[in-house]
C-alpha cells in the first residue's frame, strides 16, 4: 500500500501496528523478515533499493520459528518505530546466534540464514554476514561424513558463498583458504564422476581466482582460471569429443556460457598482467560461445557477449587498435543498452560506465557528435530511473552531465555546456551520502560549470565556483586517491587562472600559476640539483618566453634544463 499509494509516516505507522499485531498472534510468522523488509522500505522510503541477492534463493511464505525461541524474542526490540531497519537486522542477528546454540545442524534454519545474509550485507554488515556463513557451511559438513552427494554438492556452493562473503569483508587469507579447501575436495570427486562434478570444480576454480585476485596473488589467479576452462573442456570430452582452450575456436557448440564467462575473466586478468595478445585470443574464445548462444533462450548470453565486448576492447586499447576498440566497445554499449532498458536496477550502471568509455574513444578520434550522441542516450535512460534519489544513478548521470559539458565546450556550443554543467551540479549534490569520491566528482563538475561561464564572459561567476570547488577538494585530501585529487585540483587551479587574468588580477594569477608549476614539477626533482620553487619559477620564464615569441631564448633555456621538457 505504501508503494502503490504513497501513503503519508501517518498510514505507515498504522500499517507497522497492524503486522506487528498480526506477528504476535501468529507463531508462524514468528521468524519471517516479510515484516523486516516493509519496514526497511518505509523508512528508507523508496530509496530501498536491491539489485541482487547475494546468496541463496528467496524463500517465499512464512519460515516455521524454531520450537526453542518464541514470536516474542522477534518481535522484542522491534516495536520502537524510531529504530532503523539496520537495528532491525541486528535484533535477528542476536536471535541467530541463539538459535545457532540450540541447532547447529538444523537445515530448516538455511532459508532464514540466507535471508539473513542478504539483508545485513544490504545494510553493510559483512562480517555478520561472513560468520552467518559460515554457519551454512557447518551445518553441511555436519552431513558429509554420511558420504551423501547431494550434500557434497551443497557444501560446495555453501563454500562458493562464503567465500564471497569473506572477500566482502575483507578477510584475504581466510577467504583464499576455503577456496582452497573447497577445491581439493571437488578434484578428489571428480576423479570418481567427473561427469557430476567437473563443473562444480570449474566454478570453485573460479570463485578460488577471485579469492586469489583479491589478495594480489595474479599469477596463481591465472591458473586457477586456466584450470577452470579445462575442466569445462575435460567436462565437454565426456559427452562430444576433446575440447579444450584452443580449440575453443572451432568448437563452440559444445561448451556452456560458463565456460565462456571463466574465459572472460581469463582475458580481464591477462590484462592486468599486461598480456594483450593472450588476452585478445581469450576474449575471441569468450566471443565465439556467447554469439552461439544469444539467440538461445539462456538469459546469461546477452549480459556476457555484451562484458566480453569490453573486456577485448581493453586488449584492443592497450595496443592502440582504436577503430577496432571502437567497434567492440559500441557492440557492448548496445548490448548494455537494451539490457539497462529491461533490468535497469542491474544493468543501468554498466550502461553508464560502458558508454563513458566509448565516449572517451570516440572523442579522442575527434569524433565529438558521435561521443555527444552516446552520453544523450546513457543521459536519457538514467532520466527516467531517478525518480527514486537511488545514490549510484544519480552520481552516474552527474557523471555523464560533467563530461557532455566538457564535449559540447570542444564544439564551442558554450551556453549548452553551461546547462549541461549546471544540471551536472544540481545533480551531485542530491547524491547521499557525501562521500569523498563524490565531493571530488562534484568539484569536477564545479570546473566544468565554471569554464563554460569564463567562455561565456562571467569570470566572476566562474571564480565563485571554483573557490567552492576547491573548498571541496580541501576537505577529501585524505579520502580520495592522490592521482584523482592531484588531477582535478590542477584543473580547478587552471580555471582559476584564467579567470583571474582576465580579470586583471595579475598579482593573484601569477600566486596560482606557481602553485600549479610546482605541483607540475614534482617530476622533475628526481634525480636533479634543482629544488621545486627553482624549477617552477623556470618553468613560467620557459612559457612566458615561447608565449612573446622569444624562441632562441625559449630553446636556450630548455637545453640547459632538459628536465623542463617534462612540462
Amino acid at each position: 500500500l505504501v508503494k502503490i499509494f504513497g501513503a503519508g509516516p501517518y498510514s505507515a505507522s498504522y500499517l507497522l501496528r497492524r503486522c506487528q499485531k498480526v506477528i504476535n498472534s501468529n507463531e508462524a510468522f514468528g521468524l519471517d523478515l516479510r515484516y523486516l523488509k516493509l519496514k526497511a522500505k518505509i523508512l528508507r522510503g523508496s530509496s530501498s533499493y536491491v539489485p541482487f541477492t547475494l546468496v541463496g534463493t528467496a524463500v517465499e511464505g512464512p519460515i516455521s520459528p524454531s520450537p526453542s525461541s518464541s514470536s516474542e524474542s522477534v518481535s522484542h526490540g522491534m516495536r520502537d518505530e524510531n529504530k532503523g531497519p539496520k537495528d532491525g537486522v541486528q535484533e535477528l542477528l542476536k536471535l541467530s546466534k541463539h538459535l545457532r546454540s540450540k541447532e547447529k545442524s538444523c537445515t530448516n534454519a538455511i532459508p532464514l540464514i540466507q535471508r539473513l545474509i542478504n539483508m545485513a550485507y544490504l545494510f553493510g554488515m559483512l562480517e555478520e554476514a561472513a560468520v552467518l556463513g559460515e554457519w551454512v557451511v557447518d551445518i553441511f559438513l555436519g552431513f558429509v561424513e554420511s558420504g551423501d552427494e547431494a550434500h557434497k554438492m551443497s557444501l560446495v556452493k555453501s563454500r562458493i558463498d562464503h567465500v564471497k562473503l569473506l572477500i566482502a569483508a575483507g578477510q584475504k587469507p581466510r577467504s583464499v583458504d576455503v577456496a582452497k579447501a573447497n577445491v581439493e575436495m571437488c578434484r578428489e570427486e571428480a576423479k570418481g564422476m567427473p561427469r557430476r562434478w567437473l563443473p562444480l570444480l570449474a566454478e570453485a576454480l573460479r570463485n578460488q581466482s577471485a579469492a586469489f585476485h583479491n589478495s594480489g596473488h595474479h599469477e596463481e589467479e591465472i591458473n586457477a582460471l586456466v584450470e577452470s576452462v579445462d575442466a569445462h573442456g575435460r567436462h565437454a570430452e565426456c559427452d562430444d569429443g576433446p575440447t579444450s582452450f584452443h580449440s575453443v575456436h572451432y568448437q563452440p557448440d559444445h561448451l556452456s556460457s560458463t565456460l565462456a564467462l571463466a574465459l572472460n575473466d581469463l582475458s580481464a586478468r591477462f590484462y592486468i598482467l599486461s598480456r594483450y595478445t593472450e588476452a585478445i585470443d581469450a576474449s575471441k574464445a569468450s566471443l565465439a560461445l556467447y554469439q552461439n548462444l544469444v539467440d538461445t533462450p539462456s538469459k546469461d548470453a546477452l549480459p556476457g557477449l555484451a562484458a566480453s565486448y569490453e573486456t577485448l576492447s581493453s586488449s584492443l586499447i592497450a595496443l592502440e587498435n582504436r577503430d577496432d576498440a571502437i567497434a567492440a566497445l559500441e557492440k557492448s554499449t548496445k548490448g548494455y543498452s537494451k539490457l539497462a532498458k529491461d533490468q535497469p536496477a542491474t544493468f543501468l550502471s554498466e550502461f553508464a560506465r560502458v558508454g563513458k568509455k566509448l565516449c572517451d574513444q570516440l572523442t579522442q578520434r575527434v569524433r565529438y557528435d558521435d561521443a555527444l550522441k552516446v552520453l544523450d542516450d546513457v543521459i536519457c535512460l538514467h532520466r527516467d530511473f531517478i525518480a527514486d534519489d537511488i545514490p549510484s544513478l544519480l552520481a552516474d548521470l552527474a557523471a555523464c552531465l560533467a563530461i557532455k559539458s566538457t564535449k559540447l565546450c570542444l564544439l564551442l556550443r558554450y551556453e549548452d555546456a553551461l546547462t549541461a554543467a549546471t544540471e551536472s551540479v544540481s545533480t551531485h549534490r542530491r547524491v547521499t551520502p557525501a562521500t569523498g569520491a563524490v565531493k571530488a566528482n562534484l568539484a569536477f563538475s564545479l570546473d566544468g560549470l565554471a569554464w563554460s561561464l569564463h567562455k561565456l564572459g562571467h569570470d566572476n561567476a566562474a571564480l565563485l565556483n571554483i573557490d567552492e570547488a576547491l573548498r571541496s577538494l580541501s576537505s577529501i585530501k585524505d579520502e580520495v586517491e592522490p592521482p584523482c585529487y592531484e588531477s582535478v585540483k590542477q584543473a580547478c587551479l587552471r580555471t582559476q587562472t584564467i579567470c583571474l587574468a582576465q580579470l586583471l588580477r595579475k598579482e593573484k594569477a601569477t600566486k596560482v600559476q606557481m602553485e600549479i608549476a610546482k605541483a607540475e614539477s614534482t617530476m622533475c626533482q628526481e634525480n636533479s640539483s634543482m629544488d621545486a620553487n627553482q624549477v617552477a619559477e623556470l618553468s613560467i620564464v620557459s612559457r612566458g618566453l615561447h608565449k612573446i615569441g622569444s624562441s632562441t631564448s625559449h630553446h636556450l633555456l630548455l637545453e640547459k634544463y632538459p628536465k623542463l621538457l617534462n612540462l
